[in-house]
């Protein structure tokens, strides 16, 4: 098997097939392809050796090596990290995973993907807890980014995302924390229209949980937005749309 790209396409062929033959044929391929592959780091996960006895010296060696994926390559390599009976309980292997991956990226690349197949392993697994815990392992991460602003930004905007979609309740405690994750996006992207329209749409939200005192007041993102985006014909427009369907 000299050539990694072609066995991976065989084997994606071989997978779909049910028959006994067939996927003894595609453990018999893929154990050699691993073996004459040593590095690659998608053949050694989908080989296995990397689920028994080593994991974290070996997985560290491949994936420190990963380069250049596609946003939908590093989802695709956090899955096949995550499977494995014993590893798919573990949320130290996912994160463990998850610095190689977003360091790989192709610079320009989405982190959503990877970091919405993280966060759903989290919930599904250990529910809104383990989701939690899952951000803050996540903004962890992203202050080891300082070096890539744009990956940093790409993340902590990812992470805020998934808390939006997944709200903690409407205590004041969470609109304060919500609040302060807002505050810190926008300090590293301050020039960012969508994420000012939609920490205004939030405290329009939030202005009605218990002890919203910790929320500004939409006027005041407003007038702080005015300051700090340079693009002001596109904000204007969006908010003036905003704001009226919040007056209405």
């Amino acid at each position: 098997v000299s050539n990694a790209s072609a066995a991976l396409s065989v084997l994606e062929v071989l997978s779909e097939r049910s028959s006994k033959r067939m996927q003894e044929a595609y453990h018999s391929l893929l154990q050699r392809a691993a073996s004459e592959h040593p590095g690659h780091l998608r053949l050694g996960l989908l080989a296995g050796d990397l689920l028994k006895g080593g994991l974290a010296k070996k997985s560290s060696a491949l994936l420190h090596q990963a380069s250049h994926l596609s946003a939908d390559e590093t989802a695709h390599l956090l899955l096949l990290s995550m499977s494995g009976s014993d590893i798919a309980s573990s949320t130290g292997t996912e994160a463990f995973a998850l610095n190689p991956l977003l360091r790989a990226l192709v610079p320009g690349e989405s982190a959503l993907p990877l970091l919405a197949t993280f966060f759903t392993a989290s919930l599904a697994r250990d529910g809104y807890e383990g989701f939690r815990q899952s951000c803050c392992e996540v903004r962890a991460l992203a202050n080891n980014l300082w070096e890539l602003p744009n990956l940093r930004f790409n993340v902590l905007a990812a992470v805020l995302d998934a808390e939006l979609r997944v709200p903690g309740g409407t205590t004041s405690t969470e609109a304060k924390r919500l609040c302060s994750h807002f505050e810190e996006l926008l300090t590293a992207a301050p020039d960012s229209v969508e994420w000012w329209l939609r920490y205004t749409a939030f405290a329009h939200r939030a202005a009605s949980w218990e002890g919203a005192s910790a929320v500004p007041h939409q006027s005041d993102l407003h007038s702080r937005a005015m300051r700090a985006v340079s693009d002001q014909a596109t904000y204007q427009e969006k908010a003036q749309y905003l704001l009226q369907g919040i007056d209405a």
